[in-house]
């Protein structure tokens, strides 16, 4: 276990955890969305398909909203239990069996986040600053970000550092009312393999891709 994980995530309200997710599960990750993509295409009667991964997403969200999309691809995940594989990787499970203990269980009723450059003033879809704990995610729990389709140059999120530290953040319309002006925060760049671990409180948001 590493223990710079532990004492990352006590200082700064996360961590990051380099090169932990095996390449073969992570491409059946990507199989499974993108065979679910064709299969959607198909279903609505488009040939207008093939084998890239973001092709296929902007054909298929001509026909259906991003919002939707997002939860019928991460059910599928889930039904496949890959996402149980994702978090049954060794590196992953001891860090989380240390942080949390031995008896763990994960929410499976969740979106697969899609970064989508196209996106225009929806912060719903391209998040502000926001804390977990403002949808109800208990403080005893961690959240995991988890890029699964990363290339040079594609957006990620940026964190405050230590804003766990400030407690419940007064908020409205998804943003913090008032952040503090001397804080400071980084844009997290990693790649697919990779996992951010954060806490709650930790304030973060969505660097929008390019």
């Amino acid at each position: 276990m590493n223990e710079k994980t532990t004492s990352d995530l006590i200082e700064n309200g996360y961590s990051v955890i380099n090169n932990c997710l095996d390449k073969k599960l992570l491409d059946s990750i990507k199989a499974n969305i993108n065979n679910n993509l064709i299969t959607l295409l198909k279903e609505n009667k488009k040939d207008s398909f093939g084998i890239d991964i973001s092709k296929n997403y902007y054909e298929v969200k001509k026909i259906i909203p991003q919002y939707r999309l997002q939860v019928l691809l991460a059910r599928k995940l889930v039904n496949e239990e890959l996402i149980t594989k994702l978090f049954l990787s060794k590196k992953i499970l001891e860090e989380l069996i240390v942080l949390l203990g031995p008896d763990i269980e994960y929410l499976s009723d969740f979106e697969l986040a899609i970064n989508d450059k196209d996106v225009v003033d929806d912060d719903y879809l391209i998040k502000k600053y926001h804390q977990e704990f403002w949808s109800g995610m208990g403080l005893e729990a961690i959240q995991l970000w988890i890029p699964i389709h990363m290339l040079d140059g594609m957006g990620s999120i940026e964190i405050i550092k230590k804003s766990h530290t400030w407690g419940h953040i007064p908020h409205r319309n998804r943003e913090p009312l008032e952040i503090p002006t001397n804080h400071e925060s980084e844009i997290i760049n990693v790649k697919t393999g990779s996992v951010v671990i954060m806490s709650a409180l930790t304030l973060h948001r969505t660097i929008k891709n390019n």
